[in-house]
């Protein structure tokens, strides 16, 4: 009996000895692997701690792919054995030229190693990722040349990273050298990158600074939001390298914070593009910024749909000015995806027109309303043009002086006062004003008609009602009008802000009591009075 315990005891304990030594595992180092352009090839370290040899095998034709493209990974073996206690290497390389055609990126793949005891398995998941940089070779030696902050100006929109088409933005990127023995020359690059096409949109550029050892440098880049793109999500490439060593030597690459992204992390700033749900703008005119007296010219602008539906009618303007009467021009049908369609109008310049810079005014109206035939929204741009050379200033049979007369303030009334002068025969001459409609409204002229003989002049008054939200400079056209000639002043007025109701402002003051001194003047008169019969009717009382 006391034989067969202590036979049961040994056969367990070598069984169990069996189970332990059989017991299989290995350890793989790195166990996620990238590759770039540059590091085409990656050494794996496998590792048998135990006792028995393992059989490995690692799946032949691991591929990563963007979707669209792929590169095969290779390995030097495929199938090996390890002895217990031993390690063996493995290299897994790629084709970097399969790489180049990958969209920008980190692709991945997963595949797995499996390890073959004598009654027992084993496996690992190894992850093998693809890099596709910015970089020309990946980010490379980011510790010498490193993006420190990459920041947005310019936007209409209070959200970082978020932009609208034709925006004017600026990017700022901070640079700085860390080689503590040599100043370099720093190239900065940029551009714009759609997911949706996989493709970049070539509107960015690139500037070189000078950098001097452990020190910093800003580089700025101002550009316009193209206006044809589709609202969605773009991301902002940024990299920086060694102009004189090389993109393929030294090169950092912005993530999303702004700063340099080491090896595996992800590229890029997100863009957020929006559109306004109503909008349109000038992309492109071809005014002159001079023109000579005489001449005649046509010019364009052309006008897009910003917004994020179609414009079935859009009306431009030009406003009456030195260059000729108002005209108005419509385009029909703009979607937001077309391209920017042109206006065309004529310009002329008088011979006897006086040297100096002039503005013309266009008026945009949009969002149009078909059963109301009007248009809901409107914006107006100017222009300055500069008149010069061959002006020949003649007398003129008449000629026209202005100033305002009264303040301007939005939602109020103001007064402009006019000299008209006849220089030439005795003639009747009739009064208007143009120019003004997009910021005030005619309440009257007087006199509307003025005869005159030759030196004579005369006054007259332009009464109008000005519209609110119009604060700041603005412009109206003073005509005389005889014998089918037409004599013209351009006036500048500065419209000042509402100081809204209630507020009793100085000039308000002064106007009043301008417009009604008659009526003070009565005031005044039976303030004397009463004073007088007062000091009558007490002299009389103490006499008695």
């Amino acid at each position: 009996m006391k034989t067969k315990f202590l036979f049961g005891l040994l056969l367990t304990t070598i069984l169990m000895t069996v189970t332990v030594s059989a017991s299989v595992s290995f350890t793989l180092i790195p166990d996620t692997t990238v590759f770039t352009q540059a590091s085409k090839s990656v050494e794996l370290t496998v590792t048998n701690p135990g006792n028995e040899t393992e059989a490995f095998t690692i799946p032949s034709g691991i591929t990563i792919s963007d979707g669209t493209n792929s590169v095969a990974v290779s390995l030097s073996e495929d199938t090996f054995s390890i002895e217990g206690g031993q390690s063996k290497k493995i290299s897994a390389s790629i084709n970097p030229s399969e790489l180049d055609a990958f969209n920008p990126g980190i692709y991945s793949t997963t595949a797995e190693i499996k390890a073959q005891g004598a009654t027992e398995n084993a496996t690992q998941t190894a992850t093998f990722k693809a890099e596709k940089s910015y970089c020309e070779n990946g980010p490379l030696n980011t510790s010498i040349i490193e993006i420190r902050d990459v920041s947005e100006s310019g936007s209409s929109s209070d959200k970082e990273w978020t932009w609208y088409p034709q925006d004017k933005i600026t990017l700022s990127v901070d640079v700085k050298n860390r080689d503590a023995d040599n100043d370099r020359a720093v190239r900065v690059m940029w551009d714009l990158y759609s997911p949706q096409t996989n493709e970049f949109l070539d509107i960015g550029n690139d500037d070189t600074v000078d950098v001097n050892s452990e020190d910093q440098e800003t580089v700025e880049f101002t550009f316009d939001v193209p206006y044809d793109l589709e609202r969605g999500s773009y991301i902002l490439f940024v990299k920086a390298f060694d102009d004189d060593e090389g993109e393929d030597q030294i090169c950092s690459v912005a993530k999303e914070n702004g700063k340099s992204a080491l090896l595996g992390e992800t590229e890029g700033i997100t863009i957020d593009l929006q559109r306004d749900r109503n909008d349109v703008a000038v992309v492109k005119n071809n005014l002159p910024t001079t023109l000579s007296c005489g001449s005649t010219t046509d010019v364009g602008l052309w006008i897009a749909n910003l917004g994020r539906g179609r414009e079935d009618k859009i009306k431009v303007t030009m406003l009456d000015s030195v260059f000729g009467a108002e005209t108005s021009r419509e385009i029909s049908k703009l979607n937001w995806d077309d391209k920017a369609k042109a206006v065309s109008f004529p310009l002329e310049v008088a011979k006897d027109t006086k040297e100096g810079n002039y503005v013309l005014k266009f008026k945009i109206e949009y969002k149009y309303d078909k059963d109301k035939d009007t248009y809901d929204l409107q914006d107006t741009i100017s222009y300055n043009i500069n008149v010069k050379g061959n002006c020949v200033i003649a007398e003129k049979v008449a000629s026209i002086t202005a100033g305002l007369e009264s303040s301007a303030v939005e939602g109020e009334q103001l007064t402009i006062k006019g000299t008209l002068k006849n220089n030439g025969d005795k003639a009747t001459f009739s009064l208007d004003a143009s120019g003004f409609s997009d910021w005030a409204e005619l309440s009257k002229i007087e006199p509307t008609t003025i005869t005159l003989d030759k030196g004579e002049s005369a006054d007259f008054s332009v009464y109008l009602n000005v519209k609110t939200g119009t604060a700041g400079d603005q412009l109206l056209t003073l005509s005389a009008k005889s014998n089918g000639q037409s004599f013209n002043q351009q006036v500048s007025v500065a419209v000042e802000p509402s100081q809204g109701k209630g507020t009793i402002t100085g000039a308000a003051i002064a106007s009043y009591l301008k417009n009604n001194w008659f009526i003070w003047v009565i005031v005044v008169i039976n303030i004397i009075l009463i004073i007088a019969i007062i000091v009558v009717a007490r002299r009389i009382a103490i006499s008695k």
